[in-house]
């Protein structure tokens, strides 16, 4: 039986996450992963993650972005009916492609979205859509791993620096560990440069006031971890969320 988790997202408040965030499977462990970080005009209680990652039981993961109000109850089923599929056809680029039209989604060029996609032949594709309107220095990267394990998409919208993402990429690709590992590094990092990160945490010095990670292991919830500097805003929330994943693995 297949886990989807994707809890619908049609009574949120906030309507806009700018941020900066990664999605990526693990192609040797079938792990999969989403990271993010994000700086937020309130405190956030409830789970982030909640309300934007969509996973499938091994066979993908997504997670959407910028405005995130609106959608259809049609555009939501759709996204996880695609995401259930495990057929060749059913690419990362084919499923963004789709989501992002815009006679199935009039607010399409307000989207960020990125898929990373799974087929029953363990091919594994990864893609990002980024919409015309969604703002200032927004945009995506994807690739595979130099040693083909690791497949990602990395995107942010809202950024302080136009080379967020690569250096995100680098520290991902370049870092050891486990895909939790990777992933936190590669966020974490941002949180270590002055002034990287989501344009609106940058006159406090940080890179983002809450992050969160969210892993899988097949069917499994592996790590759930949230955070937030918000009451605190000159501590990274990037930073504090590389803290208690390294206190999460002693307890794990």
């Amino acid at each position: 039986m297949k886990l989807t988790l994707f809890i619908l997202i049609l009574f949120i408040n906030i309507n806009a996450y700018a941020t900066f965030s990664i999605i990526a499977m693990d192609k040797e462990t079938n792990e999969s992963g989403a990271v993010m970080g994000t700086c937020l005009p309130t405190l956030r209680i409830g789970k982030i993650a909640d309300d934007l990652v969509n996973y499938t039981d091994g066979f993908g993961i997504m997670i959407f972005q910028a405005k995130v109000n609106d959608f259809s109850d049609t555009w939501f089923n759709t996204a996880v009916g695609f995401m259930d599929q495990d057929e060749p056809y059913y690419t990362a680029t084919v499923i963004n492609n789709h989501l992002s039209n815009k006679i199935f989604d009039p607010l399409y060029q307000t989207r960020q979205i990125l898929t990373v996609k799974k087929d029953k032949y363990s091919n594994i594709t990864s893609n990002v859509y980024t919409g015309d309107d969604v703002g200032k220095e927004s945009f995506g990267v994807t690739g595979t791993s130099n040693n083909g394990r690791f497949t990602y998409a990395i995107a942010g919208n809202l950024l302080t620096h136009k080379n967020t993402l690569l250096i995100m990429k680098n520290t991902f690709k370049n870092s050891k560990g486990s895909l939790s590992d990777k992933l936190v590094l590669a966020l974490s990092k941002i949180g270590k440069i002055k002034n990287y990160g989501d344009i609106r945490c940058k006159e406090n010095l940080i890179s983002s006031n809450h992050a969160f990670l969210r892993t899988f292991k097949g069917s499994e919830l592996e790590y759930d971890i949230q955070v937030s500097t918000f009451l605190n805003q000159k501590e990274d929330a990037a930073e504090l969320l590389e803290e208690e994943y390294e206190l999460n693995k002693i307890r794990h």
